[in-house]
């Protein structure tokens, strides 16, 4: 984001364009691009897993379950993205992506140890990579994450990060 904004988005300012509007811009084309990914990785996992054995493939039999868990999936790849992206106008692009990555996998780590413990599950809400596990999740079965409090957590972080953006990217000084 910030390489962005302070090379090609120099030009883009130089006529006259808001910095706050070209980095939202920046955002929404990358968040996109992450839902597209995301569901070409979506369709990949449907056709291998047909492919592979079927009785692996639960959203053949609950379709509700299913628009839950991807758009679960989607909205933390976005959010995590987004986290990334705001971390990148406070500090450099590799320490940005560093920290993000150490978040994924410390967050990964002890939502397994805490989903087998069955002990402060309540944390699983502050680990948003968990949100896009099919296995972690409360779909079907009681003791995971509870899709609804999920996408409220997405959706409040979503809300605060653009705040913060806004507030960041007026100020940022660029030239």
């Amino acid at each position: 984001m910030r390489q962005y904004i302070s090379g090609y988005g120099l030009y883009l300012l130089i006529r006259e364009k808001s910095r706050v509007k070209l980095g939202f811009r920046r955002i929404g084309n990358l968040m996109i691009l992450i839902s597209g990914l995301s569901l070409i990785q979506l369709l990949f996992s449907i056709v291998f897993a047909y492919i592979n054995n079927e009785d692996q493939a639960f959203f053949y039999e609950d379709i509700k379950s299913f628009i839950f868990i991807v758009g679960l999936y989607i909205m933390s790849n976005i959010v995590l993205v987004f986290i990334q992206m705001a971390l990148e106008l406070h500090f450099a692009e590799e320490v940005s992506l560093l920290l993000i990555n150490v978040y994924v996998l410390f967050s990964v780590t002890l939502g397994g140890v805490l989903l087998s413990a069955q002990k402060l599950t309540w944390v699983l809400y502050f680990l948003l990579p968990n949100f896009g596990m099919y296995l972690r999740l409360d779909v079907l079965e009681a003791g995971g994450i509870s899709p609804v409090i999920a996408y409220i957590v997405l959706t409040v972080i979503t809300i605060i990060l653009t705040v913060l953006t806004y507030i960041r990217l007026k100020k940022i000084d660029l030239i």
